[in-house]
């Protein structure tokens, strides 16, 4: 976005918690090592305000490991505001940004609702207008995608998709400046089919047979394995909506893992 990067988010119901229990003899912040990103965003917030003791830090999340749902920004978000909580600490969403990107790429879910983000520098670009409703249907692919080896490799979008993404948002900025469900549709396939060459999933064809068939669209993660179809409740009846979810699961073959309205 003006020569930068960007990522729109899309909030889902998931969510990680976090408990942290200081310790003044410890010099430093423990927890579960599948979530260590969490305990250096912790052990970063601590010296930040000059904190020198530590403590532990166990995490709850039903987000999903390496699918591209935000799990490690979810996880350092939910830390910080633990640690805040327990010494009385202010922890704006700007703070839990800027320490997060200093340890990856991060996503925007410190921010409510849905929001233009720099998942580079941690930069909240824009905060979006209020969306229309929207059902969202999603599965996994299947494995695990590791975000930090994923962009280590330096694939990037060609000068040719990027200038097609520009054309996607602002295509999505007149949806949802115009609650014009089939314009934000049309925007999220459009990211989607660009980055099926750097990450292909293999269900993108038929996830997509059925957005054309619904009216809906197709949503991917674009450093993971979830893919989702998108319908528009107030276009489609009830029924409508079960039968296309019944279609995805038995298109696919795969469980559905996420199964919500939208609403913000």
């Amino acid at each position: 976005y003006n020569g930068s990067s960007f990522l729109v988010t899309l909030p889902i119901a998931n969510k990680s918690t976090a408990v942290f229990i200081p310790d003044k003899i410890a010099s430093e912040v423990r927890g579960d090592s599948v979530r260590e990103k969490a305990r250096r965003a912790v052990s970063m917030f601590l010296e930040l305000h000059g904190i020198q003791c530590g403590g532990h830090l166990s995490i709850a999340s039903d987000i999903p490991i390496g699918k591209g749902m935000a799990s490690s920004s979810a996880d350092i978000v939910a830390s910080l505001r633990a640690v805040a909580d327990v010494y009385r600490l202010t922890c704006s969403a700007r703070l839990i940004s800027q320490i997060a990107c200093k340890i990856e790429r991060t996503d925007g879910v410190m921010y409510d609702g849905i929001v233009l983000y720099n998942p580079k520098n941690g930069r909240l670009i824009k905060k979006m207008s209020v969306f229309p409703p929207i059902v969202l249907l999603g599965i996994d692919g299947g494995g695990q995608i590791d975000t930090a080896q994923f962009h280590h490799k330096g694939a990037g979008y060609r000068l040719s998709e990027q200038t097609r993404l520009m054309h996607a948002l602002q295509c999505l900025l007149q949806g949802v400046k115009r609650q014009n469900t089939a314009m934000i549709f049309r925007a999220a396939t459009m990211s989607a089919m660009i980055n099926q060459r750097l990450l292909p999933n293999p269900y993108f064809d038929r996830v997509n047979r059925l957005a054309v068939g619904y009216g809906g669209g197709l949503v991917v993660a674009h450093s993971g394995t979830v893919i989702g179809l998108l319908l528009d409740p107030n276009r489609l009846r009830q029924d409508e909506i079960q039968h296309a979810t019944q279609e995805f699961s038995q298109q696919t073959g795969q469980k559905l893992m996420i199964t919500q309205m939208l609403t913000w």
